[in-house]
């Protein structure tokens, strides 16, 4: 499964980009070789290369073209995971759309509790948080307390204040943020299984 990113170092994904880099050269350049004008397979070569070039290399070309298109090998190099490429694999690009709508609904919701509160640049000032069975929590400061209690917000949990940073809310809605946060969370799991069992 070379989809599978929790199976592979970055170092083995280099490897295995490497070794496709290299079917790639042999196959093509073989292939130019018996495409070339001088190449006549009946004339007096050596019998091994005469074998080598009529005999011994399959027809790679259907398995040449989907490995070429199936993930961007320069990025799998440089960030060490393998990533589908659009039309590659239908399951995972639905997934990846169906991920795209929920965030947008929850960045649509958070926008609006920030002009509710006057917030300005709510994806810095109102983070998501997600932990265990509560993904994307909204976190805010404490001191909207009393407004967004007003607004049918429910504090999940608090975060104590440091020096760095004043004491910080994590709310939920039940009608807004839950049901979004819960379908984002099930979209981003849905496509890492479509990955493991490819």
């Amino acid at each position: 499964n070379i989809y599978n990113i929790e199976q592979y170092a970055k170092h083995n994904v280099k490897q295995f980009c490497l070794i496709l880099d290299l079917f790639d050269y042999l196959y093509n350049n073989f292939t130019r070789i018996k495409k070339a004008e001088w190449f006549d397979a009946d004339q007096n070569l050596p019998v091994l290369l005469n074998q080598i070039l009529t005999e011994m290399i399959p027809d790679l070309s259907k398995e040449i073209r989907f490995w070429s298109k199936a993930f961007d090998r320069k990025q799998a190099k440089e960030i060490g995971k393998i990533v589908p490429e659009a039309g590659s694999v239908p399951a995972y690009d639905q997934s990846l759309e169906e991920i795209e709508k929920c965030k947008d609904e929850l960045d649509k919701a958070r926008d609006e509790l920030a002009e509710e509160l006057g917030i300005s640049k709510p994806a810095k000032n109102i983070p998501y948080v997600s932990k265990p069975k509560h993904p994307y929590l909204f976190k805010i400061d404490a001191k909207y307390e009393s407004r967004i209690l007003n607004n049918n917000w429910k504090i999940h949990a608090s975060i104590k204040a440091t020096k760095k940073e004043p004491k910080k809310l994590l709310i939920v809605h039940d009608n807004l943020q839950i049901p979004v946060a819960k379908q984002l969370a099930q979209a981003e799991e849905k496509s890492q299984e479509i990955l493991r069992d490819k």
